[in-house]
């Protein structure tokens, strides 16, 4: 489905609507990469576990140097949460933009809802974003709810 700007939208609309589109993709790709590295994060510890767990049972003395940095040094891990905070704020100042310039527009509400929904849905879907997904779609769309019904 295409997303089609309200009537008489201007072309500050339309660049609001990128920005919005860009804003998403930032935070789908950063909820993506939080999910990676913290599997990774797992699957690194699992696999320390079970090597020295398998060194101890024939009473081999592990090695020093053979586990990851981030595995014996808990919690050490680049953190990617600020990056993560950093580009949802981010996509909640695009939104609550583009929706108050709907509604600034003359948009009702129930065309701003569903010009959004089409936004997030399109964004999210091509990105593929993982479980993140619905989460993220009903804070954005939460969001600009508030957005529409609160004046600046």
């Amino acid at each position: 489905m295409q997303l089609t700007n309200h009537e008489g939208s201007s072309a500050e609309t339309n660049d609001r609507l990128e920005i919005l589109r860009r804003a998403i993709r930032a935070v789908a790709t950063a909820q993506t990469l939080e999910e990676k590295a913290s599997a990774a994060q797992s699957r690194r510890k699992t696999e320390a576990e079970w090597t020295s767990g398998e060194f101890a049972r024939y009473g081999v003395p592990a090695a020093s140097g053979t586990t990851d940095e981030f595995d014996t040094h808990p919690g050490s891990a680049p953190d990617s949460q600020p990056v993560l905070e950093e580009a949802r704020d981010a996509m909640r100042a695009a939104l609550v933009t583009y929706v108050r310039e709907l509604r600034d527009s003359g948009a009702p509400p129930e065309r701003a809802v569903v010009q959004l929904k089409v936004v997030l849905s399109e964004v999210l879907r091509a990105g593929k974003s993982s479980r993140g997904y619905t989460q993220l779609f009903d804070e954005a769309l939460q969001w600009g709810i508030e957005a529409y019904y609160t004046r600046a």
